[in-house]
């Protein structure tokens, strides 16, 4: 997105000419077209040698909203990339009953997800129940895994992202059909038409009223129509961010953007980051890089915004160490004199597991779970010799480059 990708033609042609001349990306790799111009920091693991750990790149502090104790509060989490790549689908699926879990691997977070009233969460697959079930590069995911996503607790949900398109209208119809029959506060991202698209996503929860935007820079397949996919571009955001302004006092926007693999944001996505918040947004999520990325306070015409620029992965199989450590993003949303103000903010490391079998099969790994990182520590010993504490400072380091974030656990 780096200089503002004119079109998301074209952002789709150049994915598509990555992909037919990548022969080395595999059935669970995840590789957009385009990539850091510079090396990121990273989380690593051993071997070789020793643990790298991450340098922080040097910033301006922001000033941290100041808590208040105005009523009503309302708490919110989001999570990262959720992805159903083939090994999760085959290890979510019991043979015994024919039936699929995806909860089983979440478990040790529902504690987190009850005690929070919003729950962001972003499904990067289709999942119409019409279709064949396919995992990477054209994810069509079974109808069990948004319903379990929703089991988890899952409410608010954004599909804005570069593989919704992957099936074209008739796998958006159909997940969209799919998340009709859930019980959500909105779903946002993708449409059945072009009045359902501008049509704001509101809810309210202790009296404060909310809407909810989601955008996505790319998308893998040419979006069948205009509606289709909320894209990052001017036009339809501006739109799209006026209407909800006007509906609420709290404006949640989702961004899947960014690089991926790359621990520092672009200077496309701060662009956009700052043009979201002066048009209303007073969050922003971000997705889409894979990885963790800082978190930051912007400074706007009405007060100040936060942007967490990614949340990494919770759910998937990808590979690299930097791809299983996620988490979950959380705050307190309040309004004083009438103005939101978000604070108390503060984020639970997680530990994506698997075992890799001794053939190196990758649909033969095995053992998935989802830790809450320390949690985690004898799972990652083995896995990678690492230690979760470790890991723990790394992650701390790379959040807190713009902005004051508290880890927690469960």
């Amino acid at each position: 997105m780096d200089k503002q990708r004119n079109t998301a033609w074209l952002v789709v042609v150049v994915a598509l000419l990555c992909l037919c001349g990548c022969g080395a990306a595999s059935s669970e790799g995840q590789r957009r077209a385009v990539a850091p111009a510079t090396p990121s920091p990273r989380i690593t693991t051993l071997p070789p040698t020793a643990a790298a750990t991450m340098t922080a790149v040097p910033t301006a502090t922001a000033t941290a909203v100041p808590t208040a104790t105005s009523e009503p509060v309302v708490r919110l989490i989001a999570v990262g990339d959720m992805l159903p790549h083939d090994t999760l689908n085959l290890r979510a699926y019991d043979t015994s009953t024919e039936e699929y879990d995806y909860t089983k691997f979440m478990a040790d977070l529902a504690p987190i997800f009850a005690a929070a009233d919003i729950r962001l969460c972003n499904q990067e697959a289709a999942s119409s129940p019409t279709l064949p079930v396919s995992g990477y590069p054209r994810f069509n995911a079974p109808a069990a895994f948004p319903r379990d996503l929703n089991r988890q607790g899952c409410n608010l949900i954004t599909l804005a992202n570069n593989h919704l398109a992957d099936h074209g209208q008739a796998g958006i119809d159909g997940t969209l059909a799919l998340w009709d029959t859930l019980p959500t506060l909105a779903v946002a991202g993708v449409s059945r038409s072009a009045e359902e698209q501008a049509a704001p996503r509101t809810f309210s929860i202790n009296g404060i009223r909310f809407a909810f935007v989601a955008v996505s820079e790319a998308s893998n397949v040419p979006p069948p129509a205009p509606f289709s996919l909320n894209l990052l571009e001017a036009p339809s955001v501006d739109a799209q961010l006026a209407a909800a302004r006007a509906a609420a006092d709290v404006v949640i926007v989702a961004a899947h953007w960014g690089y991926e693999d790359a621990a520092t944001p672009s200077d496309g996505q701060r662009w956009w980051a700052q043009r979201l918040a002066d048009a209303g947004a007073d969050l922003i999520v971000g997705s889409g890089p894979h990885v963790l990325q800082p978190v930051e306070w912007l400074t706007t015409p009405r007060g100040q915004s936060v942007v967490w620029y990614s949340l990494g992965n919770l759910l998937s199989t990808q590979y690299e160490f930097d791809q299983l450590i996620g988490g979950i993003a959380s705050m307190e949303i309040r309004l004083v004199d009438g103005q939101p103000q978000i604070d108390d903010l503060a984020f639970y490391p997680t530990y994506m597991h698997y075992d890799w079998p001794p053939d190196g099969e990758l649909l033969g790994r095995d053992n998935l779970h989802l830790f809450p990182l320390l949690a985690g520590d004898e799972a990652l010993q083995h896995a990678h010799q690492r230690r979760a504490a470790e890991v723990w400072g790394e992650v701390e380091q790379r959040l807190n480059q713009e902005a004051t974030v508290t880890l927690r656990s469960p």
